[in-house]
Parts: structure tokens; sequence; C-alpha cells
């Protein structure tokens, strides 16, 4: 009866073996799965900057009472990718639009986005430049559009919209004064 407990003893050990021989084994291929959908699940980054505004002087365009304004706003807009398996594209057929005061019933500009691809973990900046032609802004904005620019502080507000395909479209929103970079915010997806 004295080799009768050898025996468990011997077993506990194999079964010991094994079952660290299983979590060696199955501990890394979660850990793998778990990153590889953290991964495949990043959202692309954009961000926009300001570089530079016509028509929007508040010597001469933004006097009380004048009509419509013709706008040219030179933005550069960045796709930044932290993925580290594959890379991104900004499809063709992306616009920014851009308003001020949170007023999207009055776009004063808009521009096309040129289609580009960023690799894995990389970045790229694109220029574009966003107009508006025969832009009227509402007289109870007016005066705050001019104060803003005549400080430097007028924060105006974009939507990047990707097509994503045929049916839907990738929104982000982003907020930036004139010569401040901006990361923008993805809100959603929405039908084409």
């Amino acid at each position: 009866m004295a080799s009768y407990p050898d025996e468990e003893n011997e077993f506990d050990v194999w079964r010991f073996v094994y079952i660290c021989c299983a979590f060696a084994i199955i501990l890394p291929a979660v850990g793998a799965l778990i990153w590889y959908v953290v991964e495949i699940t990043i959202k692309s980054q954009y961000s926009v900057e300001i570089g530079a505004v016509v028509g929007l002087d508040p010597a001469t365009d933004l006097q009380g009472g004048k009509g419509a304004l013709n706008l040219a706003f030179n933005l550069t807009v960045t796709l930044a990718w932290r993925s580290s398996l594959r890379g991104a594209c900004v499809t063709p057929g992306a616009t920014v639009t851009l308003w001020y005061a949170s007023d999207e019933e009055h776009p004063l500009a808009t521009g096309l986005v040129p289609a580009f691809c960023v690799g894995p973990q990389e970045s790229r900046e694109v220029l574009v430049v966003a107009r508006g032609a025969d832009v009227s802004v509402p007289g109870y904005l007016l005066q705050g559009l001019a104060d803003g620019i005549r400080l430097g502080q007028v924060m105006f507000e974009f939507n990047l919209v990707t097509p994503v395909d045929k049916e839907n479209n990738r929104i982000d929103w982003c907020r930036a004064t004139v010569v401040q970079k901006a990361s923008c915010n993805y809100i959603g997806d929405s039908p084409a």
C-alpha cells in the first residue's frame, strides 16, 4: 500500500504538466486574438488645420449690411493611422464642410478632399481649399464673426464626410480657430 500514494503523486505531477502546457498554448492564443480584435477595430484619426482665410476681413468683408461673401479657406487635412496591421485611405468623394457658431444651416465653405492612403502606423497631410461663393451669414452672427476674426479667436466647426461604401458615409466633427490643428471626433456613419 505504500506504492499507491506514489502513483497518485506521479499522476498529479503529470496533470500539473498538462495544465501548464495548456495554459502556455491557450494564453498566448487568447492574447493574440485580443490584440487582433483591438487592431482591426481601430478607427482612423483625422485632424483639420486652417492655414489661411480669404474673404473674412473685418474691415472690408464683414461690414454690417454687406451682402454675400466669397470665401476661401486653406485647410490641411491629416489622416493618422495607429494600427500596425493595415493602412487606411480617404476614399474619392470625401468632403470637408465648415461653418461658424454651430450654424449648420448656413455652411461657409465646402472643399473636396483628394483620395489618399497611409500605411500602418503612418500619417499624411493633404492640402484642401474649401470655398464658399455668395455665402450669406445671418446678421445675428456677423458681428460675432467679425469680432472673433479681429481677435484671432473665431471658432469654426467642420464635418469631414468620407464615403465608406455606396450606402454609408463616415462623419467626423472638429472645431478649430485659424492656425490651430484640431483633432476630429468620429460621430458615426450616416446613409449616403
